[in-house]
């Protein structure tokens, strides 16, 4: 009986395993090796690693640009003297040079602090000081119970200080709150914040205001006070011009941050290369990939 079972088994025609090598079929074997066309996450997700990769190294541009500007500081004077300067010539304006080292004089006024930094204002300029707080790093407590500045803090002299120079119109989405600090307690108007078709508005309501105001004070005062001041029945337009660059509807200001130099920067530049190098790896897998999708039979 056991021969017999064993010599049927035998007379049996055998058939392939479906997974042996002779029996799989060529048609399927190819659309497994051809790209997947329902895979379309992997080719958006290497788009958006570009995107973003492009967006922040974008953002960056100023760091890098001030990474290679050069350490020799630009002097730019002691802010108090700018306002005779613009007496002398009514179309001078300080030379403050965006993203650049530069040495700086002056009064400080208008005091802020934020947990890290201390803020203030240069008296006879928009310029305005952030500098690393002595006691950052601090407990609160270590802080609350440091002694407080006194209100003769502000008479101290700012003497040849070296820091980045930032131009606020140059840098508009960044500082932001401290602008809008000073415009809030100090009622500083900064013309960033303004759209150009306001700011002209403005412009010509205060130069309106300008003229009707010389025209009662020329009715209002004597000849000699008329002689003496110039004064004319109709103001010139070169008097209303003096009277709104003492007044501006809004300013356009710096930013020194002291003790910042290009050296601070380099870590811009490493992960700006390291994200560089991660974009081209992911941009020829992305290339890679369109190809193997346009022609499949070629292979990736």
């Amino acid at each position: 009986m056991a021969d017999h079972e064993h010599h049927d088994a035998e007379s049996e025609e055998l058939e392939p395993w479906p997974w042996d090598d002779e029996g799989i079929d060529e048609d399927l074997v190819s659309l497994a090796d051809a790209p997947s066309r329902d895979s379309i996450l992997r080719p958006i997700l290497m788009i958006l690693v570009l995107v973003l990769g492009g967006y922040i190294i974008s953002d960056w541009q100023e760091e890098l640009a001030f990474f290679f500007s050069p350490s020799e500081p630009i002097n730019i004077g002691t802010v108090q003297d700018y306002p005779s300067q613009a007496e002398q010539d009514a179309s001078w304006s300080p030379d403050i040079p965006h993203n650049r080292v530069i040495q700086v004089s002056g009064i400080p006024s208008k005091r802020s602090i934020a947990n890290r930094y201390k803020y203030f204002k240069l008296v006879g300029g928009e310029v305005y000081i952030e500098e690393r707080r002595d006691d950052y790093g601090d407990s609160a407590i270590k802080r609350e119970l440091a002694d407080k500045p006194t209100v003769s803090v502000d008479r101290t002299y700012f003497i040849g200080e070296v820091g980045r120079a930032v131009s606020f119109a140059s840098m508009p989405g960044r500082y932001a709150g401290l602008r809008r600090y000073y415009e809030v307690n100090y009622g500083t108007k900064f013309c960033v914040d303004m759209e150009p078709s306001e700011r002209e508005r403005l412009k010509l309501k205060q130069r309106e205001t300008i003229r009707t105001a010389l025209r009662q004070s020329y009715e209002l005062t004597s000849e000699e006070e008329r002689v003496k001041n110039a004064l004319t029945p109709e103001p010139t337009e070169e008097q209303i011009t003096a009277f709104a660059s003492s007044r501006p509807v809004c300013v356009d200001s710096w930013l020194i941050q002291i003790g910042v130099m290009p050296s601070d920067y380099w870590w811009y530049v490493a992960l700006t290369t390291l994200f560089a190098i991660f974009m081209l790896i992911d941009a020829v897998f992305l290339v890679r990939w369109v190809i193997a999708f346009v022609k499949p039979d070629d292979g990736i």
